[in-house]
């Protein structure tokens, strides 16, 4: 059955021993919903129908947020993203140029401390005569949260893996296993171990959900 794995009882017990780890009482890990439930009936994934692609968490003044706006309609072909920080002036507000709808944008800057809300603006390549950004745009129908903070806790690095063996090189013209993990950006010390997987999302396609890998990310800080 997709998207289910069975505990290994004996050789999986922590979250420090193993990718993924369930209780006895939720034997069985949903990765469509990175969480453990009682039967594989249980695990549906998740359908997100909000359009408006944004990460939730930030590091302070590093991270350059990759954004999309996919199409909500068939008439509005193009997009301009707004960000604003809560709590804060309109000095604060970004409108992005325009873009055709479905296009991936980094975000020119990093971000300070705080809280920020992106919204979608949609409409047409015409809007790109308007003098004032959000004319002729209408706004999507939800928002994304980023939350920037100096202890966000995201990949430092996304490591590949061939197989078992570390490797930058995915390309082969017979099938091979690939995996991929995410270092953290947390120092390693003694008892801190990760209990949470990285959300890993390309535009509107269903999540990864990646495991830390502490001793690669250590080996290449």
């Amino acid at each position: 059955m997709p998207h289910i794995n069975r505990a290994d009882q004996n050789g999986c017990t922590s979250n420090a021993k193993c990718e993924w780890h369930c209780p006895a009482e939720l034997p069985f890990y949903c990765s469509a919903r990175n969480t453990c439930v009682a039967s594989p009936d249980a695990c549906t994934p998740q359908i997100d129908t909000c359009k408006t692609s944004a990460p939730s968490e930030l590091k302070t003044m590093v991270d350059q947020p990759l954004i999309q706006c996919s199409a909500i309609n068939m008439t509005d072909t193009h997009f301009r993203y707004k960000i604003e920080r809560s709590a804060s002036t309109s000095t604060d507000s970004y409108i992005s140029p325009l873009f055709p709808v479905g296009t991936s944008v980094t975000h020119p800057t990093p971000f300070a401390s705080g809280t920020y809300t992106v919204t979608c603006l949609y409409g047409s390549s015409i809007a790109s005569t308007n003098t004032t950004p959000e004319t002729g745009m209408t706004a999507g129908t939800c928002t994304r949260t980023m939350t920037v903070s100096d202890s966000a806790n995201g990949c430092s690095r996304i490591i590949p893996y061939r197989g078992s063996t570390l490797s930058s090189d995915l390309q082969s013209s017979t099938n091979f296993d690939a995996s991929f993990r995410c270092g953290s950006r947390e120092p390693f010390s003694a008892g801190n171990t990760d209990t949470n997987a990285y959300r890993l999302q390309i535009g509107t396609s269903n999540p990864a959900f990646l495991g830390y890998d502490r001793d690669m990310a250590d080996f290449f800080s």
